[in-house]
């Protein structure tokens, strides 16, 4: 989530000023890219283009997806101040159709977009939501379809204003076969700054000195098929001014914790410091829920991390623990670490060695890398870079040797790049800027060789980075790319973990072109990779979707290698293919193909 843009939303926050920072506290001077590394060591690094989009700092990290259906990847942002592009990922060039360089008035952004096909066409539509609560849904040519404003009564005599400060979910909550259930973290409260504002009426029977006594988080559950609220589930009521007010600052988690492919539980933790995990069927915390801790900073992963066979939830406060929870909220594991502002962790086996591990950077620069199964440091590590860094690494493989590495932008204005097993050695690139979220990464560039980064920084800027910007040789777009990518904030659903290609999806289909389909089916080949037996005998589900409509739903009971059968429309169209493969526990991964 983004440091500074909190500390300037909340500035009367005691617990938040203790660990957040003003948004241009660390701004690097001057725009003079230095691409050269310092030891080239590992790669060749170097920024194949640039794009400033907005004088605006990224709150949340754009997507990457082929918006408009044919073949390519490209980039829809959202920007704090309501700038809302979508250029294409090969060269950062706007987008020939449509109304993409537009701006929401009147409105901030702190979430990132999201897809969904609202209208049934098949095409997978592109979801802005403001810290307001409006939701804005886009065609692919960048026109607005039309849009509804979220607004839900804390009590029955005050009603206080939305904000989203995080963003949503679209997910099957209730696993009935519909993707259309959005999960949106809403923190109510009295902006203040609004209120002095001359045309700003003050809420009936309040003053403006008590507007700070009103501070309530939820997750309120949308059905975006209807456009209809399903349900509230209260957090917190707290006060604004309180020592932990009880703030929603971060994307909530899902997952089934009973791992019986059920409806799934939502997991999240809130800067009063509880978690929270909640059934979605009945509203209400499991047993052993919520947890009370110190302020929760950081998305909650949930992940099997012992790997043994049930999952465990990862959470880190701003006192420097972190600390590894079972399903039912024992403590598993805890490690103490010296931090105030964590920003967030991945799971991956690190060092290829069949075990997952936990990885996470702290505000004094040092990158931890602590085991699954125990919490203890893994060998080797910490890891110290030049400064400290605003957002959770990137995981991703780093060519020419195809090094598991992990990526962070430091707030000095170093890209560094470590490799996993700290068998070779680090690389920086000056690019002398600086960024308050997540680092994505994929195929951008299909000439290029192996993926490529896209940075969203603090001044409105998008860059793309990769292997060689002199490339001479024409590269193909990977095959896997799908499994070694991390195209938007979150993996997926609200994974945090890099499984690289040892589990998870592959499609046996050309990912650059649009597949053409005729007559009444047709032939879709994919495989199920599980390397280390995470399936364990309870199989999983594949779903394929035309936008939102199911066209094939089969559950399997082992990893491999399968064809199937799919019915083709009645009449020609233009769709996004959406397969995805889920797991017992929740976990889905999922892959997009224009269709026509």
């Amino acid at each position: 989530m983004v440091l500074g843009i909190i500390m300037y939303l909340f500035p009367s926050s005691a617990v938040i000023s203790v660990f957040l920072c003003f948004i241009s506290s660390n701004k690097c001077q001057g725009k003079q890219y230095a691409s050269k590394s310092t030891r080239r060591c590992i790669h060749d690094l170097s920024i194949i283009w640039s794009r400033e989009l907005s004088s605006a700092p990224f709150a949340a990290s754009p997507l990457i997806a082929d918006i408009d259906a044919d073949g390519d990847l490209d980039i829809v942002s959202a920007s704090y101040a309501g700038d809302i592009h979508a250029i294409h990922g090969r060269n950062g060039r706007d987008m020939e159709e449509g109304q993409w360089s537009t701006k929401i008035p009147h409105s901030t952004v702190l979430s990132s977009p999201l897809q969904f096909d609202i209208n049934g066409d098949g095409i997978l539509d592109t979801v802005i939501i403001t810290d307001g609560g409006q939701i804005f849904f886009l065609y692919k040519d960048g026109n607005v379809i039309e849009d509804t404003t979220f607004q839900s009564d804390l009590t029955s005599y005050i009603q206080v204003d939305p904000h989203v400060l995080a963003t949503p979910v679209i997910v099957d909550l209730n696993q009935d076969g519909s993707i259309e259930e959005m999960v949106i973290p809403v923190s109510y409260f009295f902006d203040q700054r609004e209120y002095e504002l001359p045309d700003k009426e003050l809420p009936l029977g309040l003053d403006f000195d008590s507007l700070n006594n009103y501070l309530a988080s939820s997750l309120v559950v949308l059905n975006l098929t209807s456009l209809q609220p399903i349900k509230a589930l209260h957090m917190e009521l707290t006060k604004v001014t309180a020592e932990f007010p009880g703030y929603i600052l971060f994307t909530p988690t899902l997952a089934d914790i009973d791992s019986s492919f059920s409806s799934l539980e939502i997991v999240v933790g809130t800067s009063a410091g509880q978690i929270h995990c909640i059934d979605s069927d009945t509203g209400k915390n499991r047993d052993g829920f919520p947890i009370q801790t110190d302020t929760i900073f950081g998305q909650l992963v949930v992940e099997d991390v012992n790997q043994d066979g049930s999952l465990e939830i990862i959470a880190q406060d701003v006192s420097g623990n972190v600390v590894c929870y079972s399903s039912s909220g024992k403590v598993i594991w805890e490690m103490q670490i010296e931090m105030t502002r964590p920003t967030g962790t991945r799971v991956v086996d690190i060092n290829a060695d069949g075990l997952l591990e936990v990885m996470l950077c702290a505000d004094d620069g040092n990158v931890y890398v602590l085991s699954g199964s125990s919490g203890e440091a893994v060998e080797k590590w910490p890891f110290k870079v030049v400064d400290g860094t605003q957002a959770p690494p990137l995981v991703m493989p780093i060519l020419p040797q195809n090094v598991l590495a992990f990526v962070t932008l430091g707030n000095n204005g170093y890209l560094n790049v470590i490799s996993g097993d700290r068998s070779t050695c680090r690389d920086t690139v000056n690019l002398a800027e600086t960024s308050l979220v997540q680092i994505l990464s994929h195929d951008l560039v299909p000439q290029a060789p192996g993926l490529e980064m896209l940075i969203a920084t603090e001044d409105g800027t998008l860059l793309c980075v990769g292997s060689g910007s002199n490339y001479t040789t024409q590269h193909s777009r990977l095959d896997s790319a799908d499994m070694i990518a991390w195209p938007s904030e979150n993996r997926a659903l609200t994974d945090g973990t890099y499984h690289g290609q040892k589990f998870g999806l592959l499609l046996k289909a050309e990912p650059t072109q649009v597949l053409e389909v005729s007559g009444s089916s047709f032939n879709l080949e994919f495989e199920f990779i599980d390397v280390y037996s995470q399936l364990r005998r309870k199989g999983f589900k594949l779903q394929v979707y035309a936008g939102v409509k199911l066209l094939h739903s089969e559950r399997y009971l082992t990893a491999g290698l399968y064809t199937i059968k799919i019915p083709c429309a009645r009449e020609p169209q233009l769709a996004h293919l959406v397969v995805q493969a889920s797991t017992a526990n929740g976990k889905v991964f999922r892959s997009i193909l224009p269709v026509r």
